[in-house]
């Protein structure tokens, strides 16, 4: 089986992961919260992944993208999930899931 396949089967896992997770989180239960952080981590190290196989597979098609356009995206990507890992660890928001699990 190909990397593109095993990245291709991992993203749908966490795709739905993140729906599980999102429906636990909107009822505040613990589990979602961790479950959250543990795969946008997993997607974060995913995404680097298949940056690294990109360049090197399609490296005809680099030439055609500006590299500063591709370093932004992936400036910005990167900060977009490491701060959502980093809100999920907060110890304000963990004590509010410990709380609101408690309560059902």
């Amino acid at each position: 089986m190909s990397v593109f396949w095993i990245s291709s089967i991992l993203s749908l896992l966490i795709y739905i992961c993140w729906v599980v997770s999102g429906v636990g989180v909107l009822h505040l239960k613990e589990w979602s919260r961790r479950l959250l952080r543990i795969t946008m981590g997993v997607y974060t190290i995913n995404m680097l992944v298949n940056i690294v196989l990109n360049i090197f597979l399609a490296e005809e098609a680099i030439s055609t993208i500006p590299v500063k356009f591709l370093f932004t995206g992936i400036v910005i990507s990167m900060a977009y999930y490491l701060s959502v890992i980093y809100f999920f660890s907060h110890p304000q928001i963990v004590r509010q899931f410990k709380f609101k699990s408690r309560e059902y």
